[in-house]
This record gives structure tokens, sequence and C-alpha cells, in this order.
């Protein structure tokens, strides 16, 4: 492996344990995707492709997805439904599924714990799987109902903060989320109360992106990645590439990590593709908004490898 060139995917959604009945809920992403495609399954069809590409008890849809696109390290987080059937005791068993995958494969795979704050005993939950289990941070979607600066989400930041782990966290908007919980001025209190936790803002906002920059720009330990990107670099490359330059004038190249949200987004823009666009930024990206290989290689990998303390 090339030290220059390790590819690390910080956002990969990884579903272990999934009750028949939630399976709809996961169709939702695909349908979305494959629509702004142009595509129109049927509910069946989706359904067969969420138990075919989206469950993956034992890793073997990751992996094989890697060693095709050349991804040399996967972080894999697991989501915390706040649903009526999804239990503390279902959430750990998926916890544990993925901490054990990221134990098998030491320095390809990282395990993500999901830990909704509003459950009860969340910081015993999320205090067994870092500890116990050996999770190296904690996935969250305050989109889903949540304000990540509440009472009882502290409770969990404090066990995050004191095992030196990770938070990855959705900011900017999702269809049929609730916007007002992914603020960056949320985040922002995050960072000024726990000053040495590090914070990857998933997705840096969006089109937020300035206030995430600006927030980057100075707070040494907020990073941002670059899942469903993919989207606007298909849909305008050169508009993409300014928007990526600028960013990084403000925040730093070395704040920017590359990510996916696979396997959902490989629906609408297939992972293969983004990662010739993200290679094509050193020869391609336009007059003025240039890239170096150098830069190139640290938003795929090199600045997610010193975070996440892999030797390459």
């Amino acid at each position: 492996m090339d030290k220059h060139s390790i590819v690390v995917d910080v956002h990969y959604h990884f579903f272990p344990i999934i009750p028949e009945e939630f399976i709809d809920l996961l169709t939702g992403e695909i349908k979305y995707g494959l629509q702004k495609r142009g595509e129109a399954p049927d509910q069946e069809t989706l359904r067969k492709l969420a138990r075919e590409t989206l469950i993956d008890p034992d890793g073997r849809l990751v992996k094989a997805r890697d060693k095709r696109l050349g991804v040399d390290v996967t972080c894999i987080n697991i989501t915390d439904f706040p649903l009526p059937g999804v239990d503390a005791d279902l959430v750990l068993r998926s916890n544990k599924t993925a901490a054990d995958l990221a134990r098998q494969n030491p320095g390809k795979m990282f395990a993500f714990a999901g830990v909704d704050p509003r459950r009860p005993a969340a910081a015993e939950i999320a205090k067994t799987c870092l500890e116990k289990y050996g999770m190296v941070g904690i996935k969250w979607h305050p989109d889903y109902g949540f304000d990540p600066t509440s009472p009882e989400a502290y409770e969990v930041l404090k066990v995050l903060d004191s095992a030196g782990g990770i938070l990855l966290t959705h900011t900017g908007y999702l269809p049929g989320g609730r916007c007002k919980y992914t603020s960056l001025s949320l985040i922002c209190d995050i960072l000024v109360d726990f000053p040495e936790l590090k914070v990857i803002a998933a997705h840096m906002g969006k089109t937020a992106w300035h206030e995430w920059a600006g927030l980057a720009h100075d707070f040494p330990n907020l990073y941002g990645d670059l899942a469903v990107w993919s989207r606007y670099a298909d849909r305008n490359y050169e508009f993409f590439c300014r928007q990526l330059r600028e960013l990084t004038f403000y925040a730093g190249v070395e704040k920017v990590l590359w990510g996916t949200d696979d396997p959902f987004e490989n629906y609408t823009v297939p992972t293969e593709r983004f990662l010739t666009m993200m290679r094509n930024l050193s020869t391609k990206a336009p007059r003025g908004y240039e890239f170096s290989e150098e830069e190139v290689d640290l938003m795929l990998g090199g600045n997610a490898a010193r975070l996440l303390g892999v030797s390459h």
C-alpha cells in the first residue's frame, strides 16, 4: 500500500440484524436513490434489494465491496432506530456484531456504536460498547428527534469523552428528519463543553458547509465527511470542485474526510464513480480551484488514517 494513497470510508451504514418488520424502513433510501436515477421499482423489488444488499450479518457485503472498490479501511456504524420493537438487547447485539467484525479485521475496519441518548440506560449501553466491545466511537442521528446537547445526550458524551472516542453525528437536512437538531450551532456547544472530544460532522452540514467550515477553522477537533457529496459532484462537477476548494480555504484540507453513506448512496451515485471524481480533482478541477495529488490523498484517506491511528 502506497503511503500516500490509502482510502478510508468513514461513513458506512452496517446492518447486521434487521427484524423482518423493519425491511420497509430500509427500502425508502433505496427507492430515493433509484428514483433520482429515473428508475421506479415496485415494493417487492425494493425489499429484495434490501435483503440482498443491505442486511449483512457476517460482514460479507462490506468486505466484498471494499475489495471491489479498493477501499483500505471502513468505519462501519450502527444506527439505533428509536422505534417500538427495537429494544436495548437488539441494539447491543447489533453493536457487538459490528465490534466483532472490526476486531476480526484489525486496521481494516473500525466500529461506531449506535446509541440513541433517549434510550433508558443509554450511558451504560455506550460504556459497554466502548469499554467492553472496543468500539472507537458513537454514531448519532439527532434528526430522529433528539437534542444532542440535552442532559441525557451529555451523559452519553461524558462516557465517550472519558473513553477517548469519536463522535460521528449527522448534520444538515434529511428528508423526513428534524433538521433543527442537526444545526451546527449545537455542534459548537458540544465542542465548547467537551474540548478534547473529536467530532466528525457527517456531511459537513450539506449546503450549510460554510458554517461547518467556520467552526472547523476555530475548533481543532472538528472534522467533516463527504458522505452524499457524490450527488453534488455528479450533478455539476465544476461546482462541486469550487465548493470543496472554498471550504478547504476556511477549514483546511486536513479537516475533510472521505465518506460514502453506503450501502444506500451507491443507489443514487455509484461509489466507484464518486471515487473517480475525487481522484480526478488533481487533473480536472477548474482553474483557480485546483487540488494537488497530496491534498486528494489526504481527503481520500490520509486525514482519516491519522484520526483513527492507522499506520499507512
